[in-house]
């Protein structure tokens, strides 16, 4: 008698160039208590030996079916697997990943036929050479205990609130009447953004569990670590452009999800823009119709970011200082074939944003005497955004800091000791973020008695400087 355990699950496994650990991810899946009905192995024209080691797998067991294709890239392999699934549940590995020992037990005892999704944690591994890296970090850490959500939007709105959001496919399994309601975008990398966001938005129930059942490979040299290729530039700025086209596609449905929907745009748009940055920065050769596509995306992003922009209903004052801070580095690569007349509108709206608290200010009240506290960029960044925003100002500033050099000045105006500052004042303010509570509690010791203005008493963000970068 056949005692094997088995779970109804297609695992799709796209193969490229992993001689390296492809044999451990298979195993990884063959090693499991309860076995899986197929695995899927999509040979995308390896170079390598991986095609070989493909063959041989097939042959030994029965659950494994190869396919060798022309080379097409992950989203083609991976639709390919959809089409070729038969179990009722879906799974995507990565061929230079592995999973858990655990994976198929916690399978067999989370997943639940009235949901769509049932999503688990992962684990990052990387290479001793780029495990310090900055953006290396473990980002598949999602739950800590079990929870079930109504639907996907519901997890979406959740994960993007919590800053917790992750586009992988590879850390969930999909009911295969899900998944096959879509394609993987392909010939691009990042099909992971795109494909995973489409079918959050359409997935019914969704559950949550906290085991870390998968282990992604972070190598030197891989999709994931090659920060300046122009391809991963070129790729993400295709996946952004499939992303806004089903958001504007999608408006009415997505109206109640405004607040998650705008900082998943900003995410994207940012992401853009670092690419570019990043890449232009380190010398990399980014063709002029490459950079002109990239160009309109940011801006198409930004005017498609200001339709879920609601100031009275989500968007908090930090997230205007980031959309903002944005939009002036676009300003900066702006070129004569973006339409200057709908750059003009999108930069109306976005001074209003700031033009709100530097009002307050008073500046153009010729009877105002004003301190500010501070003389490096963010008292540079302040002045500068309050002519651009509001207008010039009228009012007397006085400039200073806690100790000067002898003969300081600051835009042909002497600085003087905070503790020197004339007791008649309006207000003092405090224009830095980074020692704006040494400032504060400098000016209350003293015990002077005019008015304290610190922007950022709720506010995390560095405001005024990163205007005149």
């Amino acid at each position: 008698m056949d005692n094997t355990k088995i779970i109804d699950i297609s695992i799709v496994i796209p193969v490229y160039n992993t001689e390296t650990w492809l044999r451990q991810c298979i195993d990884s899946v063959l090693n499991q208590e309860y076995k899986v009905t197929q695995i899927i192995l999509i040979d995308d024209g390896s170079t390598d030996s991986s095609g070989v080691i493909c063959d041989e797998y097939a042959q030994n067991y029965e659950r494994i079916e190869t396919y060798h294709i022309a080379n097409s890239g992950a989203g083609a392999a991976r639709n390919m697997g959809i089409r070729l699934a038969k179990a009722e549940w879906v799974a995507f590995v990565d061929s230079d990943d592995y999973l858990d020992e655990k994976y198929t037990n916690c399978m067999f005892e989370a997943i639940d036929n009235t949901a769509d999704i049932v999503l688990f944690n992962g684990k990052v591994l990387c290479d001793e050479a780029i495990c310090d890296r900055e953006h290396i970090r473990n980002p598949y850490i999602r739950c800590n205990e079990i929870k079930v959500f109504e639907n996907g939007n519901l997890f979406f709105d959740t994960c993007i609130r919590a800053g917790i959001y992750t586009a992988t496919v590879c850390t969930a399994v999909y009911k295969r009447t899900l998944v096959q309601r879509f394609i993987f975008p392909e010939g691009v990398i990042f099909e992971d953004e795109y494909y995973a966001f489409v079918l959050m938005l359409n997935a019914g129930k969704v559950k949550c569990i906290p085991e870390s059942l998968y282990c992604r490979r972070f190598r030197v040299n891989s999709v994931m670590t090659t920060r300046y290729e122009l391809k991963r530039i070129h790729d993400w700025n295709c996946v952004y452009e499939q992303i806004m086209r089903y958001i504007e596609a999608n408006k009415e449905k997505l109206n109640l999800l405004r607040e998650s929907i705008y900082q998943y745009l900003f995410r994207n748009c940012s992401i853009v823009m670092h690419y570019l940055d990043d890449a232009i920065a380190n010398g990399v050769y980014v063709p002029i119709d490459t950079k002109d596509r990239i160009k309109m995306t940011i801006r198409d992003g930004l005017r498609c970011m200001l339709d879920y922009k609601d100031d009275d209903n989500g968007n908090s004052f930090e997230q205007n200082i980031l959309f903002c801070r944005i939009v002036t580095r676009f300003e900066s690569l702006l070129k004569t074939n973006i339409s200057l007349d709908e750059w003009e509108q999108i930069k109306s709206q976005l001074n209003n944003q700031y033009r709100r608290i530097l009002v307050e200010l008073d500046l153009k009240n010729p009877d105002k005497i004003y301190a500010i506290y501070g003389v490096g960029k963010h008292t540079e960044g302040l002045i500068s955004m309050y002519r651009s925003v509001v207008g010039n100002i009228k009012s007397r500033i006085l400039y200073c800091v806690t100790k000067p050099q002898e003969g300081e000045k600051y835009e042909g105006n002497a600085v003087f000791a905070v503790s020197n500052l004339p007791r008649t004042l309006d207000g003092v303010i405090i224009s830095s973020f980074e020692h704006r509570l040494e400032m504060r509690k400098q000016i209350a010791d003293l015990g002077l008695p005019f008015l304290i203005i610190d922007f950022y008493e709720n506010c995390n963000q560095d405001m005024f400087s990163w205007y005149v970068n």
